[in-house]
């Protein structure tokens, strides 16, 4: 059994490379949990009447993802430190692809406040942790290349599909679910994806 298990586990670990693991997950998690801000942004109007939403209160609902970044800066990368990134990361993104889709199907407004601060609270952890692994697997030649694209790049294409997606979606009629729905739908596929990479691949120290 041993001898079974320790082939499979090595080819596990060949099969997810650094560069495999770098695009799936400090590239595409990030840019599809980044699409949601490009999405609600699209969608707000047809959200504010759906909903019958205050001016005030519909705006407040479009900052909760951001209010949920910015209070969990501080905390993640105390946590990263006693927890391992896998677990970690699996469980974040649980939370956050499940917080979407409830966002899509809910018009409870407390419900759609507490579902977009989950949404930032963990996408925070993304960004607070992809740049700590880029750090140490990245080779010297892509160190700077991989910290641009696992920032700013990735958030600007997951906002700007996100956007395009639900405005032209919502323009042909579709509700305002459907691209949350594909969001929460890649996001749950990038989950499984995760559970099969080996811990140590995802680890920052």
């Amino acid at each position: 059994i041993i001898g079974i298990a320790a082939p499979r586990s090595f080819a596990a670990m060949e099969c997810f490379s650094k560069e495999i693991i770098f695009w799936f997950f400090c590239f595409g998690v990030p840019m599809f949990m980044a699409y949601n801000g490009g999405a609600t942004a699209a969608t707000v109007d047809t959200i504010q009447k759906v909903g019958g939403w205050s001016p005030t209160g519909i705006g407040l609902l479009g900052a909760m993802d951001k209010i949920g970044i910015t209070m969990s800066a501080g905390i993640w990368g105390y946590v990263l430190q006693h927890v391992p990134s896998k677990v970690l990361l699996s469980a974040g993104l649980l939370v956050n692809a499940v917080s979407v889709a409830v966002f899509a199907v809910t018009q409870n407004g407390y419900l759609m406040y507490t579902t977009k601060m989950l949404i930032g609270f963990t996408e925070g952890l993304q960004w607070v942790w992809a740049p700590l692994w880029v750090a140490r697997w990245a080779d010297e030649e892509k160190l700077p290349l991989w910290i641009n694209l696992s920032g700013c790049v990735a958030a600007g294409v997951g906002n700007g599909v996100g956007m395009l997606l639900a405005g032209s979606s919502t323009a042909n009629g579709l509700p305002y679910a459907f691209p949350f729905q594909v969001e929460a739908a890649v996001l749950l596929l990038l989950l499984l994806l995760m559970v099969m990479v080996p811990a140590e691949k995802m680890a920052i120290t």
